[in-house]
């Protein structure tokens, strides 16, 4: 009788330690690979089409070195960010093949820290006139140029003279708060 019950206990610390083992492979799974997914946060008056107030950390305006009469696409990508590693090619294969197109591009590194939005990776476009056209993340894959491309679709309603207008915070993917704010 007391064989049984020494191994019964064995048996029910191993389960234990099992399930503690199970849980801590879980929580690091889920620490390293899906902590940052979400749901993009764009804190500039959440409206689908774009309206901002003064105030805003974005102006409807752009203000920077662009050429005149070019289309701007800032990236806002912080290296402090994991989903950052995702966003690099995606990014390259836009400007090989918009540059040409009378297509500006400017890094978050070039803006001042105040220009920087509260989540990374994110993009602004603004049009020829200066006017903002899209805010807010890449695509609307889980990783950066999976899913719809929102940028290339803003330049390809640029190219055709329509300005959407378009703050995007509907989309789920992966998001850092952003680190080098001042």
């Amino acid at each position: 009788m007391l064989s049984n019950l020494c191994v019964k206990q064995r048996k029910q610390l191993a389960a234990a330690v099992f399930l503690l083992w199970f849980l801590a492979v879980l929580w690091a799974f889920w620490f390293f690979q899906f902590r940052h997914f979400g749901v993009f946060a764009a804190d500039l008056n959440t409206s689908v089409h774009a309206n901002f107030e003064a105030g805003a950390w974005l102006s409807s305006t752009y203000v920077g070195a662009a050429p005149e009469g070019s289309i701007v696409v800032q990236h806002f990508i912080d290296p402090a960010c994991p989903c950052s590693r995702f966003t690099h090619r995606h990014v390259l294969e836009l400007e090989q093949r918009f540059v040409a197109k009378r297509v500006y591009f400017e890094r978050a590194s070039q803006l001042a820290q105040s220009l920087q939005p509260e989540q990374a990776p994110a993009v602004a476009i603004w049009d020829e006139q200066g006017r903002l056209a899209y805010f807010g993340p890449y695509s609307s894959g889980v990783f950066c140029g999976q899913g719809r491309d929102f940028v290339e679709a803003t330049l390809l309603n640029l190219a055709k003279g329509r300005n959407p207008r378009w703050i995007n915070h509907d989309v789920l993917g992966c998001f850092c708060p952003w680190e080098n704010k001042a």
